[in-house]
């Protein structure tokens, strides 16, 4: 996205966007003017002074602790102009201009803006050719039949009634399909709805006309095996989650051992089974979630690819006596045996969430005690860590062990 508003004092622009991890903005403003960069999360304002052009290659940079929903204001503290790109990964849901008298050029397609925030932007834009507004796809919702989806608030611009075109499974829907009573859309009909919204009073350029696109999966009534969320915790899903969308990946670093699925239905009495801990090999780890709807019959399966890359050394199994630990469950230390431990082994704790969990070493980490069949030995102390399951990684020039221990 890139806008350009000319900004009295205090004037201010807010969009709503979901922040990650180093989401950059390039700014250019006045020579010499100043304006500040509220990135919504609470953490300190950004003051910065325009130079007259790009201020890249060092725009702002943020770092968010948490994915989720903020609103980013940026506001003038004197009389300047400003050209603002960004965010350059789609993922604009709201623009509020309601602060700023002059906008000379907009660039927005493909975010997740409503019609409304169109308007407002073309209102404030005389030249249609500065006007880029485009194609903006809302979240996708999942209805039971009989429910409804509400627009009334795009219904009118400009004295303009709102079109409203309904496709059903990708053909123009009947009106059995559905009703609509100011912009409150009653599905009567199960299926995949696309809604496309349009207003002429929203002008935008030509070659990028303005348009809204909602799409709802609609299901029989008590029969729902759809997701409403999917995540993989601390990853990124790709593509983004969609209830109907069903096959997912994600790549993790050779060093991640585990990732956590959270999988949550859309209808609250429907079941779900395959999420949770999941511990990974090197390669391709497949995992399935089903969604079973309450009336016992009716499943989803979604499907996660976990790509690890392989980190050049064999998985060895536990068996045959290759690794003791003892006492498991402990409340204190552990002794660690195997015949496989060499100098250069390395021993690591992770948490149910993947996290690696600090523990101690009476032996400073070495491994000094070498006994029976030329095995050795390590003793750990673990009675700091919260009392839960933790996984135990030995990792030697022959492979890797893993092995599930309880703490106290």
């Amino acid at each position: 996205m890139a806008y350009s508003f000319s900004a009295v004092s205090q004037e201010k622009i807010s969009f709503t966007w979901k922040g990650g991890t180093n989401r950059q903005f390039g700014f250019s403003a006045t020579n010499g003017k100043q304006y500040t960069v509220d990135w919504g999360d609470g953490s300190a304002i950004l003051t910065r002074t325009g130079q007259g052009g790009s201020e890249t290659p060092k725009p702002p940079v943020h770092n968010y602790a948490n994915s989720n929903i903020y609103i980013v204001t940026v506001t003038g503290l004197e009389d300047c102009f400003f050209l603002l790109f960004g965010p350059v990964d789609n993922e604009l849901t709201s623009l509020d201009l309601s602060q700023c008298t002059s906008l000379t050029s907009i660039y927005c397609r493909d975010n997740h803006l409503p019609l409304s925030d169109l308007y407002a932007a073309s209102e404030l834009i005389s030249d249609s050719s500065k006007k880029l507004l485009g194609t903006q796809t809302l979240a996708t919702q999942i209805k039971n039949m009989g429910d409804t989806v509400d627009f009334s608030t795009q219904t009118e611009f400009g004295g303009i009634l709102t079109c409203f075109a309904v496709d059903r499974n990708g053909s123009p829907a009947s009106r059995s399909d559905y009703t609509i009573i100011d912009g409150v859309i009653t599905f009567t009909n199960t299926g995949y709805y696309k809604i496309t919204m349009t207003n002429d009073a929203i002008v935008s350029h030509e070659s990028c006309p303005a348009q809204v696109i909602a799409e709802v999966n609609v299901l029989e009534s008590n029969a729902s095996a759809a997701l409403a969320n999917l995540t993989v915790l601390e990853r990124t899903l790709t593509p983004t989650f969609n209830p109907a969308h069903y096959e997912y990946t994600v790549s993790v670093e050779p060093a991640v051992g585990s990732i956590v699925i959270v999988a949550t239905p859309y209808d609250t009495k429907a079941t779900v089974n395959g999420g949770g801990y999941k511990m990974l090999s090197d390669g391709t780890n497949q995992f399935i979630i089903t969604v079973t709807a309450v009336d016992g019959k009716t499943t989803s399966d979604y499907t996660i690819n976990v790509i690890r890359e392989g980190v050049g050394i064999n998985e060895l199994t536990i068996d045959n006596g290759e690794l003791r630990v003892f006492p498991n469950p402990t409340s204190g230390q552990l002794r660690v045996t195997s015949y496989k431990l060499q100098e250069n082994t390395i021993i690591e704790i992770y948490d149910v969430l993947g996290r690696k969990a600090p523990f101690n070493s009476p032996e400073g980490g070495k491994l000094p005690s070498f006994g029976e069949v030329g095995g050795g030995s390590i003793v750990i102390d673990v009675k700091h860590l919260p009392s839960g399951m933790y996984f135990l990684k030995v990792q030697t020039s022959e492979g890797v062990i893993t092995n599930k221990i309880i703490k106290n």
